[in-house]
């Protein structure tokens, strides 16, 4: 059988079993994600944007394969934010049943799978993207090496309908949006330093026009032998659903959590 049709049959094999129940209950079919609360039972309050900063990823993270010591430390991505998710937050359809949002962070789409089994993220069918936007997807996301487009897709958004394309075409503009701002230049200016979590909360409310930073939260993670999390890995933003398309426009952003970073935080500038 030709690969690129036995990956197809096995995508879609997938996806039907995992999947057609929630179809089935709330009409979903392909759209663009803006709309997404279009669905009856599947509309959502609002996003998650998740951005990682690569350098710190590689000095705290283990088993992310040899990204790290394969990209050279002038890469673009030691000076901007690099992609991880785009992530709905619980669908109306299981929060008026009960479920609570650990839940849905937990399974996300796999709920719907039977045995609510989550699979490996390489065992998944591989992403079937037109070239020019797979290319633009690995530079923009270099944990690809780990199948992490194929986690982020099936995870989080398959379930509500929107084809591959059309999510990773909008999480990208969404990235490219986050690092042209004054936020990703102030971060990037402070590559190498040790700087105070108010301090990046500050840049963060001025960049964006905001009276508080209420809707970044700070990811950080330690480096191997300490306790302490003050290595910055990624920052978690949180966009109301029918606010998307106007990213970072003022008023696209909503209070969300408030992170896990010690009070001094690490800006790591080299990947290795």
């Amino acid at each position: 059988m030709i690969p690129n049709v036995a990956r197809a049959i096995a995508r879609t094999l997938l996806l039907t079993l995992m999947f057609t129940a929630t179809a089935q209950a709330s009409g979903l079919g392909p759209r663009g994600l803006e709309g997404l609360t279009a669905a009856r039972g599947m509309s959502f309050d609002h996003y998650t944007f998740a951005a990682l900063w690569m350098p710190g990823v590689c000095h705290s993270w283990h088993d992310i394969g040899t990204v790290c010591d394969t990209t050279p430390n002038d890469a673009a991505v030691t000076r901007e934010f690099s992609l991880h998710g785009l992530w709905p937050s619980i669908p109306k359809e299981l929060s008026d049943r009960g479920m609570k949002p650990p839940t849905w962070w937990k399974y996300g789409c796999y709920w719907y799978a039977p045995d609510h089994r989550i699979p490996q993220s390489c065992a998944l069918p591989r992403t079937a993207l037109p070239s020019t936007l797979q290319q633009r997807l690995d530079a923009a996301m270099p944990l690809t090496n780990i199948c992490l487009d194929r986690h982020e897709y099936t995870k989080h958004i398959a379930c509500f309908g929107p084809k591959e394309d059309t999510f990773f075409s909008d999480a990208l503009t969404v990235l490219n949006r986050l690092n042209a701002s004054r936020f990703t230049r102030w971060i990037s200016e402070h590559r190498g330093q040790t700087v105070a979590k108010g301090a990046i909360r500050q840049a963060f409310a001025t960049s964006f026009r905001q009276r508080d930073a209420a809707a970044l939260e700070l990811r950080c993670d330690a480096r191997p032998g300490s306790q302490r999390r003050d290595v910055l890995t990624q920052v978690w933003i949180t966009i109301p659903t029918d606010k998307l398309d106007t990213f970072p426009q003022p008023r696209s952003f909503k209070a969300g959590r408030r992170g896990n970073c010690a009070d001094q935080i690490v800006i790591e500038d080299t990947l290795h």
